[in-house]
Parts: structure tokens; C-alpha cells; sequence
């Protein structure tokens, strides 16, 4: 996950814009990037939804939380649309207004709603790159569906051993995965064919 890793998978070429969280290795490459919403919406459902809080903090971060998903809502709503550039700017312009009355401090923001927006206001032009290009997501949530069930893997197995041990898993993640994209209706058929 380090910033090696991003370089070589890039490329020195690559010209794209970079969908990431806030993790420095990724976020400080060259080029444009867009920040993933989808990263501070699942940590202020889960705010929303806390059973620690007290219910006065509860409720204010349930009420910042459907604040919070009614900007990413529209925002989502904008970049499915046909791009205009003119209107973009417009709706650009709203969103950086309600991102900035967002991202501002109340009395009764729990430290971890602080953490929240003190990334609006760190990264506020990254957290709309998506309306300056067409077709460009504004979360990287494609990508972590992918990728889900190796990250739960490693959390249960707590990782591989040895280097071999990661050689190994890659191998077999990446035939078995190959399997499941090629024969999703006859998946476990073909595996038994393979391991026949």
C-alpha cells in the first residue's frame, strides 16, 4: 500500500486523475485527484449510528450525516448527466458552498466528526475534480467492491506468513477470480474441471 506501490502501478506516464481517499501515498502523486465520498459517508452513517454517543451527539451526527448525503446525492445526480461545461461550473460553484457551510465546526461535533471535516477544509478544491471531466466518479467505491473480499480475507487470516506464502495467494486469487468473471453461472463446475 505504500507510495512505491502507486508509482509503479501508475506509471510515469500516466495522465488520468487519481480516485483515492486522504492516504498520503496516494494522494500526493502527480496529477489531479478526486477524493473517494464515499469514505466519510460510511464514517458518519456510522457516527449517525453509534450506540457510544450520547443521544444528543447521536442525533447531531444523524442530522450531519443526511446533510452530509443529501451534497453527495446531488453531486452523484450532476456527473450522471450529460456534460455541459458551463452548467458544470455552475453546479461546481453551488457545491464548493455547501462543501465550505459542511465543513464548518459546530459545539456538539464529536472528535471524529471533526476528523471528517477537517478533510473538507484541507482538501476542499480535490473533493470536486469530478466536475471538470465527463464520466468521472466521484468515489472509488467500483474498485473497493472489487476488492472486498481480499481485504476481509486478510483481516480473518491476519495476513500471509511468508513471502512465498503471498506469492502463492496472488496465484490463486487471481486464476479463481479469472474463474468466477469467465463462469459465473458454472463457477464451481469449471473449478472441479480445473482441479480435475
Amino acid at each position: 500500500r505504500g507510495k512505491g506501490n502507486a508509482d509503479e502501478l501508475l506509471g510515469p506516464d500516466f495522465k488520468g486523475v487519481r480516485v483515492s481517499d486522504a492516504y498520503s501515498a496516494y494522494k500526493n502523486q502527480q496529477g489531479p485527484h478526486q477524493q473517494c465520498w464515499s469514505h466519510p459517508h460510511t464514517k458518519l452513517r456510522e457516527l449517525a449510528y453509534s450506540g457510544a454517543l450520547e443521544e444528543g451527539t447521536r442525533e447531531h451526527c444523524l442530522m450531519t450525516y443526511k446533510e452530509f448525503s443529501e451534497i453527495y446525492a446531488k453531486l452523484r445526480g450532476y456527473i450522471q448527466k450529460k456534460f455541459d461545461p458551463e452548467k458544470r461550473a455552475k453546479q461546481k460553484k453551488d457545491l464548493a458552498g455547501e462543501i465550505l457551510e459542511f465543513g464548518k465546526f459546530r459545539a456538539k461535533d464529536p472528535k471524529k466528526l471533526r476528523n471528517v471535516k477537517q478533510q473538507f477544509q484541507d482538501y476542499t478544491e480535490e473533493w470536486l475534480t469530478c466536475m471538470d471531466y465527463d464520466g468521472m466518479p466521484c468515489d472509488n467505491n467500483k474498485a473497493e467492491r472489487k476488492l472486498r473480499h481480499f481485504v476481509i480475507k486478510r483481516k480473518i487470516s491476519f495476513g500471509n506468513k511468508s513471502k512465498k506464502g503471498h506469492e502463492t495467494f496472488e496465484v490463486l486469487a487471481s486464476v479463481l477470480m479469472t474463474y468466477w468473471k469467465t463462469y459465473k453461472d458454472s463457477f464451481f463446475v469449471e473449478l472441479k474441471g480445473l482441479c480435475a
